[in-house]
């Protein structure tokens, strides 16, 4: 049978997108989001599929050193790797500084992220910096948009365990590594606790409840 070019292109166009579709549902055991609090995609360079609540929660605190003032914010927000089954799950934190007064040289101490604490109700669950390399998680982009391009990225590994407890808080503050309790991160006014995480963390250990028996563990 002949098939004229255009109609060639047409059926290897569609074919492709049965195929990543059919993909997709393989690696999430059959599981695409359908809701607007989280969304899945294919990276198309590394072939792992992915899944990240939509919108970050963001924090912020106040730091007054030397007459400057200065706003930190974090933005926090959870996405699952899934590759080839193997599924991982992260937390990325973007943080950055808006400055509101000129800053004379170390006039304040920069948050240190390389370790994190998240206090949740009253539990603290403290976490160590994976890394700041998207690549190093087989994706090839960032996750979550900054907002400024002086953003620092950070990635830490959580478990499903520890993402249901942020979840389900009703309370939430972070503090960096290096900065001591009265230097809390508090939900800023824009980044009231939404249901974006919570619907993420319930999807995901949905999906992974309904692996185990396939995968025997």
């Amino acid at each position: 049978m002949i098939l004229y070019p255009h109609l060639k292109n047409f059926l290897g166009f569609h074919s492709l997108h049965i195929v990543l579709l059919a993909s997709l549902l393989l690696m999430t055991g059959g599981c695409v989001s359908t809701s607007t609090d989280v969304r899945s995609w294919i990276d198309d360079q590394t072939a792992v599929s992915a899944t990240a609540q939509i919108r970050p929660l963001s924090f912020s605190r106040n730091d007054i050193q030397n007459g400057v003032s200065i706003v930190n914010y974090a933005d926090v927000g959870a996405f699952e790797v899934n590759e080839a089954g193997r599924r991982s799950y992260y937390l990325s934190v973007l943080d950055w500084s808006i400055v509101t007064k000129v800053m004379t040289a170390n006039s304040r101490t920069v948050d240190d992220f390389s370790t994190l604490t998240i206090h949740a109700d009253d539990q603290s669950i403290s976490l160590r910096r994976f890394t700041q390399d998207h690549a190093m998680l087989k994706l090839t982009a960032d996750v979550f948009q900054k907002r400024l391009a002086s953003v620092n990225q950070n990635y830490y590994d959580v478990s499903i365990d520890q993402l249901m407890t942020i979840a389900h808080a009703k309370k939430l503050r972070l503090t960096a590594g290096n900065q001591n309790t009265g230097d809390t991160f508090y939900l800023s006014a824009s980044g009231e606790k939404n249901s974006s995480l919570t619907t993420f963390a319930e999807e995901v250990s949905r999906t992974a409840s309904l692996a185990r028996p396939a995968s025997g563990r």
